[in-house]
This record gives structure tokens, sequence and C-alpha cells, in this order.
């Protein structure tokens, strides 16, 4: 069985609609400080990884970009690392709020455990 290639413009217009959707949620744990918000962030973040990495050891040599796309590139360029930094602080922080709360319950160690996912993942 052949698989169809998937055609750049389509890749690069996923690409943008799947980062923009991380940045929202990185955004959305940042504001609300949820652990469901935390927990979404991590699953799309994973995935991301996942399907990029497969994607990107099938694919073919890219060419280079030109000029606009560079420029593009570079003017948002910091604002991927800056949200991710905040959001592994952020869950750096509800890790260790939650394991010197007192309690030791099963819930308890769940989120520990996602906090530490997040801050791996940022």
């Amino acid at each position: 069985m052949r698989i169809r290639p998937i055609r750049r413009g389509n890749l690069k217009k996923a690409g943008t609609v799947i980062e923009t959707v991380i940045l929202l949620a990185s955004l959305l744990y940042v504001v609300t400080n949820e652990i469901w918000a935390l927990m979404v962030w991590e699953l799309i973040a994973a995935l991301y990884l996942l399907v990029g990495g497969i994607v990107m050891w099938r694919a073919n040599p890219r060419p280079l970009l030109d000029r606009h796309e560079t420029s593009a590139v570079m003017r948002w360029m910091w604002l991927p690392p800056v949200l991710s930094a905040i959001v592994g602080a952020n869950s750096a922080v509800t890790a260790l709020l939650i394991k010197n709360s007192g309690t030791s319950d099963g819930l308890d160690s769940f989120l520990v455990i996602a906090a530490c996912l997040g801050i791996v993942l940022s």
C-alpha cells in the first residue's frame, strides 16, 4: 500500500493551526492555573512533537525560505519559547505547592506527576 505524499502547503497550514492551538492552550493554562488546562496543553504538545517527528523523518529536504517568509518567522520566533518557559515555571510552582500542601492522597500524586510532565514538555 502506497501512501500518497502530503502537499507542503497543507503541512504549513496544519502546522500553523496546531502551533496557534498550542500557544492558546499555554495561555489558557497560565491565565486559569487549572490542572485540566495543563493536561490539555501537555496532550497537544506531545501529539505535536510525535506527529512532527514522524513527518520530519519521512519528509524530503525542504527548500530554503524566501526573504518574506524569513522575516515573518523572525518577527514571532521569540513568542513560543517565552510562553513555554512561563508554562514550565507555572508547572513547577504547581508541583511544589501540591507537594508541600501536607496531604498525600492519590489525586495529589497524580497532580504532581502532571505538573512534572508539564515541566519536561515545556
